[in-house]
């Protein structure tokens, strides 16, 4: 055996299977955000996050995602959401609102806005609701070129 194969089998048998569902009501400045993808994910040290499963919200922005990973205990398990939710209404172009074709692929007003939710531990094989949340306020990260505050 290598070095190098010692050290995977190592810390693969740390691993255990942990599963999460989520629930919860998606909403883009006080309306439902329907048809928002969402992704349950898990850390990884060398990727930017594993995907255990994926879902769209609802026309009124509920939705359930439940996900599985055999995990080391380091690595946590969180939501992330890709939506067009953006709080600097990047969707408006001197201040006339962006067509939606322009919106949907790009284009000054096409920012991917992307909001991260983590999931408590204590949640491995528990519902964890995170009731109503405001994307507009819960921005992670932009594909524009400023940054968020």
């Amino acid at each position: 055996l290598t070095f190098a194969t010692f050290i995977a089998l190592t810390a693969s048998s740390f691993a255990r299977k942990q599963t999460f569902t989520v629930t919860g009501n998606l909403e883009c400045n006080g309306k439902p955000a329907a048809d928002q993808q969402i992704e349950l994910k898990f850390t990884d040290p060398l990727m930017k996050g594993e995907v255990a499963a994926n879902v769209k919200t609802a026309s009124d922005g509920s939705f359930k995602i439940s996900g599985s990973k055999k995990a080391r205990a380091s690595q946590k398990a969180y939501v992330w959401i890709e939506h067009k939710c953006d709080p600097k209404r990047r969707d408006m172009m001197l201040g006339i609102p962006l067509p939606h074709h322009q919106l949907q692929y790009g284009g000054r007003g096409g920012c991917d806005v992307m909001s991260y939710l983590p999931i408590p531990s204590s949640y491995d094989g528990k519902v964890y609701s995170i009731g109503k949340k405001e994307l507009s306020k819960e921005v992670y990260y932009n594909s524009c070129d400023d940054v968020d505050n």
